[in-house]
This record gives C-alpha cells, sequence and structure tokens, in this order.
C-alpha cells in the first residue's frame, strides 16, 4: 500500500507526510505502531511527539519532538515544544487556537516519548527520578546508591546514563 505513495512522490521529487498513533502498550518508537512494519519501514524520517517525561504528571507539561528514525542524513536532536496561545485572523473573522513553538535540544529519545505515552517510565526516566529522590536529602556512598537502584529494579548501566545526563558527580 505505501509503495505506490513512496515511488509517486519520488518520481515527483515531493515529500509524503502521514500522522499516526502509537499503541497503548507501545515500548519502542519503531515498533509501536502496530499493524504492518511498513509504517516505520516505508518512511525515511520518523518524528514523535509527546509529553515531556522530565516535568512529572503534569497535565500542562510542555511537549517534545524526537527523532526515531533518519535514513537520509544524521538523526537531529529532540527539542523541546510548548503549546502557546495563538490567533488567527481569517476572512475578518477572529480565530483561538494554538500552536507549536520549538525549543531548545534535550536529551530525551523518541523511545522515552513512547514510554511515557504508555504510562510506563523508560528506564533512564525512572532512574533519573531515582537519583534527585535519593540526593534530595544530600550525598550518600556508592554503595549505598547502587544497592538501593538495584532493588528498585535499575541496572547499573541505566544508572550511570541517569548519573551523566543529571550531571551527578558521584562515582559508580
Amino acid at each position: 500500500m505505501l509503495a505506490p505513495i513512496a515511488s509517486m512522490a519520488e518520481e515527483r521529487d515531493l515529500a509524503a507526510w502521514s500522522t499516526g498513533h502509537l499503541s497503548k502498550a507501545a515500548m519502542s518508537a519503531l515498533l509501536g505502531t502496530g499493524g504492518s512494519i511498513g509504517f516505520v519501514g516505508a518512511p525515511r524520517s520518523i518524528l514523535i511527539f509527546g509529553l515531556d517525561p522530565r516535568q512529572g504528571a503534569d497535565r500542562h507539561r510542555d511537549r517534545m519532538l524526537a527523532h526515531a528514525k533518519c535514513n537520509v542524513g544524521r538523526q537531529q536532536p529532540s527539542l523541546a515544544v510548548q503549546i502557546v496561545p495563538h490567533i488567527v485572523d481569517s476572512f475578518g473573522k477572529r480565530i483561538e487556537t494554538s500552536r507549536a513553538q520549538l525549543g531548545d535540544s534535550c536529551d530525551v529519545s523518541a523511545d522515552d516519548l513512547v514510554q511515557v505515552a504508555s504510562g510506563k517510565d523508560a528506564p533512564k526516566i525512572k532512574a533519573m527520578k531515582f537519583l534527585r529522590d535519593l540526593l534530595a536529602d544530600g550525598p550518600h556512598k556508592v554503595s549505598e546508591v547502587s544497592g538501593i537502584a538495584a532493588d528498585a529494579g535499575i541496572a547499573e548501566r541505566t544508572l550511570k546514563r541517569a548519573k551523566k545526563d543529571l550531571g551527578c558527580q558521584v562515582a559508580f
């Protein structure tokens, strides 16, 4: 079904755009579309748009735009996106709507966004929350941090990535 669309777009030097929704059980940006693998195999680039997982349960939190796939160039960093009010004047009528305002780059991955949408924290996000909570009252021994993390089901490698992203001054 997608091959004729891709052929036509290539022949006419056009870009083809589609929008899809991920399944609620998705754990991967590339495998969460459900149905055919063609929906992620055919496109040259895939962007995932979702809630910022770093802002907790706030319903009005910012969004993120993340590159899940790009086989025509370098994959670009994720961007913070803020939804802001916007007024459109159309044929003398004033329409109140909103628009997306792109912000700074960030380290949130497409998979992080998918897992937030499914209601499950991505492992790195879970580890970052864990470190913030644990270290909020001050420093802890490395062995203590590692032990508590292991008990919480956080892998050491994931804990190290979270530590790096948070800029923690702790050696693991």
